[in-house]
């Protein structure tokens, strides 16, 4: 313990015959109890990354706050329409606290969210990760990619995650510089449709 990471998406998944895409988005009234069971999972991790959560909807949403936030601090970044998945860092109440928090827009409407996590004396005692030993704060970030249906898509996912890439390099570093140091370690997880 800590355990690192979780990566989990609690709101997605296929059914039927024809293997047809199903959002829990679409269907909240039926997708509560799953989403519920699946959210229970969190709790055995202690810094999570979360994808296609669909926090605009209302009943979700309220399922999402009463599951999480009792264990969790949660930093969401909400996608732009008509896609309306979201992607969330949480960390473990007790073991981290959320210094700032980022939204970073990245091309073709995606987004990822960005946590500075500041571990507390708990998760430095418990924690088997040398390199979080002794760190003041370290940089977590959940993504969900495009997917490349075809190669002249590649393109796309590849802006995404240069874009990604610069903002996660300026968001440490701008970090490193105010806890005092070179650099900090950086756990970004996610989808990247690869």
């Amino acid at each position: 313990r800590p355990r690192w990471p979780g990566s989990l998406a609690p709101c997605y998944f296929r059914m039927g015959v024809q293997q047809s895409l199903r959002l829990d988005g679409d269907q909240p009234e039926a997708s509560l109890p799953g989403m519920r069971k699946r959210l229970a999972q969190l709790h055995m991790y202690d810094v999570v990354s979360l994808k296609d959560l669909w926090l605009q909807n209302q009943d979700l949403a309220q399922a999402f706050r009463e599951e999480a936030e009792g264990t969790f601090s949660v930093v969401a970044a909400v996608r732009n329409l008509p896609q309306q998945d979201s992607v969330a860092v949480l960390a473990r109440k007790g073991l981290f606290r959320v210094g700032q928090s980022w939204t970073i827009p990245l091309p073709h409407g995606r987004v990822a969210a960005a946590a500075e996590l500041l571990p507390l004396p708990a998760a430095v005692e418990a924690c088997g990760c040398a390199r979080l030993r002794g760190a003041a704060a370290f940089l977590a970030v959940s993504c969900h990619l495009d997917f490349a249906h075809v190669a002249s898509e590649y393109a796309m996912r590849q802006a995404q995650l240069d874009s990604l890439c610069r903002a996660v390099g300026d968001l440490s570093r701008r970090l490193a510089r105010r806890h005092g140091g070179d650099a900090i370690p950086v756990l970004m997880a996610g989808d990247f449709d690869a």
